[in-house]
């Protein structure tokens, strides 16, 4: 799944909150399943969902600016193992989504704060984002 953060706000919560202005970019997220199918006596019997599998997430965008209540010197300062990342997106109905990929480790991570970038991959410990609308 795919979403626009055009003029979005991120905020990634590890130690501390960072509130990133999103000036372009997207977040994108791969949910899956697994399934074990049964047999009996060499027939099909059956099929039952398997062991969760973990949520794959991929952030990249331009931002405007980042926030925190102290200095980022690096983009590893920003996501570290068990952060937090919100996205707060303005819905054309007047309405905010928001959308919550908790307990994220980061595997990969690249920033050009000099050319305002930063592109983040990794992992949720969740199957899913929790969405809210309010």
């Amino acid at each position: 799944m795919r979403l626009d953060l055009k003029d979005c706000t991120v905020t990634v919560t590890n130690t501390r909150a960072y509130e990133i202005r999103v000036r372009e970019g997207n977040l994108k997220w791969t949910q899956r399943r697994q399934w074990e199918v049964e047999c009996e006596l060499g027939a099909l019997y059956g099929i039952r969902e398997g062991d969760a599998i973990p949520m794959e997430v991929s952030l990249q965008c331009a931002f405007e600016t980042i926030a925190s209540a102290g200095t980022v010197c690096l983009v590893s300062d920003i996501c570290t193992e068990g952060s937090r990342i919100t996205v707060e997106n303005d819905a054309a109905c007047g309405k905010t989504v928001t959308y919550t990929f908790p307990n994220f480790y980061p595997s990969q991570m690249d920033g050009d704060f000099k050319e305002s970038s930063l592109a983040v991959q990794g992992i949720c410990f969740a199957t899913q984002p929790t969405i809210t609308i309010a």
